[in-house]
């Protein structure tokens, strides 16, 4: 849900399973800067041997609800940080929704 808003401008997907995800982006620059940015805010991502616009967040399975918080609140800022250099407009409307589905996935885990 962190990355809806930024669909289809600089997302194309997410998925994964169990806590091990991989997040699509339109290009290999967008996920380049993404992850130079995440290792900024120390998140350490990485690459896939066949899609060079696909990143890997594969924390580990003693990870706590603040680990997982800081890593969404890096990716957010990062994506917001992207975002705002491409000058591309993401909804106020689209940004609250995003903070309700975090709020209710953190109460899950």
């Amino acid at each position: 849900s962190t990355i809806k808003p930024y669909t289809p401008y600089l997302t194309l997907d997410a998925r994964g399973k169990g806590l091990m995800l991989a997040l699509e982006f339109v290009d290999t620059d967008i996920g380049f800067r993404v992850a130079k940015g995440l290792f900024r805010e120390k998140v350490l991502v990485a690459g896939t041997l066949v899609n060079a616009k696909t990143i890997r967040i594969e924390p580990p399975l003693t990870i706590t609800t603040e680990q997982i918080n800081s890593v969404i609140n890096a990716l957010s800022k990062v994506l917001r940080e992207i975002a705002n250099n491409m000058k591309i407009q993401v909804t106020d409307e689209s940004i609250a929704t995003n903070v309700l589905q975090r709020t209710v996935l953190s109460r899950q885990l």
